[in-house]
């Protein structure tokens, strides 16, 4: 819903494009309020302006750094009275006379701030985080990591949407315009910002590409912008279309591997344990220790953060590392609504939906069980070395180690395979096979119906 404006022709088209993007990002229109960083510079009071047009709910934060004396102290104030005027929740972190011990200031300045969202964002059960980079910010940012050497990662520059620490999600709504329009639209309603008299300062990479760039004819500069974001765009669509192959198999196959360039290799990995775990460490040392294991033999591994790398017979696969998530959880089966989370996932004793003569056939994540054998208390663990059970349909016993090599299941996920234990019966190995002396039969008068849904990593 929108709410209503006197506009002229430019403020109007911002807005409609605005509101395509808010659609187009799956955040329009949200009941949970979003946390928006706002420095009292005009992208972020813009964005402010943008989003409370449209009644998206919000809370507004601000970083204080006192770095620049008394303006920063106003910057604070204007946005401050921002939030007063809109009635809009405000948060501020001082951080006056803090400096990094070591480093560059910026990248301090930044780290502590998307930190402080995230952390805030969750504190608040906000779930989301909105910055206001533009275009511009965008071109400035692929220019600067092509300068540092950057690989597929860097020249795909600033994504839509991220994932912050503590499973926050980082969304930037106003990428695809760029200053003049934002300028144009404040100036047409009226709104009030500051200017950062430090983004002048050469002496920062960024200030001084901007100065450069800022010295170009205003037709050219606009040429090469558009030049500049257009490659942007195609890259950012071929990482895209590469993560999404990786999507489900968080596998690489030695052939693939090869088969890519060396600079899509590396990005490739870093991405993909990324995904698994955003704290993981990035460094060049990573893809090397990963190539490394390609020469070595079947089932050795390296660990990256929370990240077990695995060579297997024809790749290498990518798996979390739950480790101290899978202590020993038990619980009632017979209690209709009981729910157990572990590390990989969660287990859940759920209605019966099916026709009796279907509750063997189910689905890999289900379980169909007779609830007399099961008892009213249950264990959910990993399988250990030693356990054996009696697949369905089978007569005999046989190890749960040799009946997962022989469903093929690699040895990084082998690891990971939970188990329900009955009283020292294993009554299912969960996502693979029940066991013949638990399944139902014309002679179950209690059934016990589980499902297990797996941690999702990727998307």
């Amino acid at each position: 819903m929108r709410v209503a404006l006197d506009t002229d022709t430019g403020v109007q088209h911002v807005l409609d494009r605005f509101e395509k993007r808010l659609l187009s990002l799956d955040r329009f229109e949200k009941e949970q309020p979003v946390l928006v960083g706002v420095s009292g510079g005009l992208d972020s009071i813009v964005l402010v302006d943008l989003l409370l047009h449209f009644q998206v709910p919000l809370q507004i934060a601000h970083v204080q750094y006192g770095l620049r004396g008394a303006a920063s102290f106003k910057d604070a104030d204007l946005v401050r009275q921002l939030a007063a005027s809109t009635e809009v929740c405000y948060h501020e972190l001082d951080l006056t006379n803090q400096q990094p011990e070591r480093g560059s200031m910026q990248e301090w300045a930044r780290d502590v701030r998307y930190a402080w969202f995230a952390q805030l964002a969750k504190e608040q059960s906000l779930g989301q985080v909105s910055v206001a980079h533009h275009a511009d910010d965008q071109l400035e940012t692929i220019l600067l990591n092509l300068n540092r050497g950057s690989g597929l990662a860097g020249l795909s520059g600033m994504s839509d949407v991220r994932q912050l620490n503590s499973g926050i999600t980082l969304f930037r709504p106003l990428l695809p315009f760029n200053r003049e329009d934002l300028t144009a639209y404040a100036r047409s309603r009226g709104l009030v910002w500051r200017e950062d008299e430090s983004n002048t300062n050469p002496q920062y990479a960024r200030n001084a590409l901007r100065q450069e760039l800022g010295s170009m004819p205003l037709l050219e500069y606009r040429a090469f912008r558009d030049a500049g974001l257009g490659l942007q765009s195609r890259i950012a669509e071929l990482k895209k279309t590469l993560l999404n192959a990786l999507h489900e198999t968080r596998h690489l196959s030695e052939g693939e591997w090869k088969a890519l360039p060396p600079i899509i290799r590396g990005w490739m990995v870093l991405e993909i344990i990324r995904e698994i775990d955003p704290e993981a460490p990035r460094r060049k040392t990573v893809v090397e220790t990963v190539e490394r294991l390609l020469s070595s033999q079947t089932g050795r591994h390296v660990e990256v953060g929370s990240v077990r790398v695995t060579r297997e017979r024809d790749g290498l696969t990518f798996s979390p590392l739950f480790k101290d998530a899978w202590a020993e959880v038990g619980f009632n089966p017979l209690v209709l609504g009981s729910e157990i989370v572990v590390g990989g996932g969660s287990l859940r004793v759920e209605a019966i939906l099916v026709e009796p003569s279907e509750l063997n056939q189910a689905h890999q994540n289900e379980a169909y069980l007779d609830g007399d054998a099961l008892g009213n208390w249950v264990v959910m663990r990993r399988w250990r070395d030693g356990d054996r059970f009696c697949p369905l349909g089978s007569e005999g016993s046989t190890k749960v180690k040799s009946f997962l090599t022989d469903a093929h299941v690699s040895a990084a996920h082998k690891k990971e395979v939970p188990v329900v234990d009955a009283a020292g019966k294993l009554a299912w190995i969960v996502g693979h096979r029940i066991d013949e002396r638990f399944k139902v039969t014309e002679k179950t008068t209690n059934i016990v119906h589980l499902v297990w849904n797996k941690t999702k990593l990727f998307g």
